[in-house]
């Protein structure tokens, strides 16, 4: 961000703002990114948050941060026995790219397409709740 005072109403930032940028955003400003939102938006961060906050979040379903956990994903594919999970980019949104994994080899051809960008490996919930039959999530940011 520059330094021109009160010259500006809307800053568009390709990068996360820092602390400082956060601070000179007042009243009649819009800043397009907020400082620790990226823990909330992707799927990967979101996960590893929820973890460290167990046993408070014991009713998400087994996963598995992609890259990082790929061994230990593929030992538990390989001993699924018909269980069935799901594959989803961490930054997608909308269902965009999520495709049903049951097999260590599709798991591999998913990764390679996406070539070490992050992604996770979720347990499909077979009946989950459902609001007027379409499946619905929460976000609620205090």
């Amino acid at each position: 961000m520059s330094s021109d005072g009160d010259a500006w109403h809307v800053c568009w930032l390709t990068m996360r703002p820092t602390a400082d940028d956060a601070a000179k955003v007042g009243p009649g400003r819009i800043l397009s990114q907020f400082p620790g939102l990226r823990v909330l938006a992707f799927k990967d961060e979101l996960h590893d948050y929820m973890s460290q906050i167990s046993p408070a979040c014991a009713f998400v379903p087994e996963t598995f941060c992609l890259p990082r956990d790929s061994a230990i994903a593929k030992d538990r594919l390989a001993s699924a026995s018909g269980d069935m999970f799901l594959f989803k980019p961490s930054s997608t949104s909308g269902g965009s790219r999520i495709c049903f994994v049951n097999s260590v080899e599709s798991l591999c051809e998913l990764l390679r397409k996406e070539r070490g960008r992050p992604c996770v490996l979720q347990r499909y919930i077979p009946s989950p709740y459902l609001i007027a039959g379409v499946k619905f999530d929460l976000r609620m940011y205090a």
